[in-house]
């Protein structure tokens, strides 16, 4: 606590260099400038690629800084030389703009964390609208669409006439009818192609309770 307090009456005696707050917004934007790179770096196994970044930041500006300070100490020398009054107060400001480093970095990590699940999501309902599903007639081959028309290799043959109906939107109706189905009745229901107003259609039938239902 004492070396802390000492630290602190020490570093009273300079004045708040005027090229501070240039260094600070230097280092931030150069971190935004560069979050494709950040981000890149993360997704590496190593978490010492991140870290390295803002200490490459930190590093970089400070030595573009020197070439209009002149007078200022090296990277190698704010590292070595900490016995030396002025070099700790420099230190104390470079900590300072590596916690603000700290909090941007925690912002790209979140911004990516976000579009990664939104990536994932959407990947997800992509698998799930495009995966198979088992004709409910012969229950082996997959549902194939082509054009509107629902097609199975055991046959079934239904147009949809309309290119929005998809496998996913299948699936959906075929849940939602059989849930309505099992609410009310234990029996096992079959699935049937008639033609309805000279469409052929994809019923759900159950012979124990009457029900019936379009699917398709």
């Amino acid at each position: 606590m004492s070396s802390m307090n000492s630290t602190r009456k020490d570093q009273h005696k300079f004045t708040t260099p005027p090229w501070k707050e240039t260094y600070k917004k230097r280092c931030l934007e150069n971190m935004r400038k560069n979050r494709v790179s950040f981000l890149n770096r993360f997704r590496m196994p190593k978490r010492s690629d991140v870290i390295s970044v803002v200490q490459e930041v930190l590093t970089e500006e400070w030595n573009e800084l020197r070439k209009s300070h002149t007078t200022l100490p090296s990277c190698s020398e704010l590292m070595f030389d900490t016995d030396n009054e002025e070099i700790t107060y420099l230190n104390s400001i470079v900590e300072e703009v590596e916690l603000s480093l700290r909090e941007e970095e925690k912002s790209l990590l979140e911004l990516y964390f976000t579009d990664y699940e939104k990536d994932l999501c959407n990947t997800i309902d992509q698998l799930l609208s495009d995966s198979d599903l088992i004709c409910p007639l012969c229950q082996r081959n997959p549902l194939m669409m082509n054009k509107g028309v629902v097609l199975c290799a055991c046959g079934l043959r239904v147009n949809t006439e309309q290119d929005a109906v998809t496998i996913s939107y299948i699936k959906q109706s075929l849940e939602q009818t059989m849930a309505t189905h099992n609410n009310s009745c234990e029996e096992t229901a079959n699935f049937v192609v008639e033609d309805m107003f000279g469409t052929n259609h994809l019923l759900m039938v159950c012979e124990a309770c009457d029900f019936m239902d379009i699917i398709i």
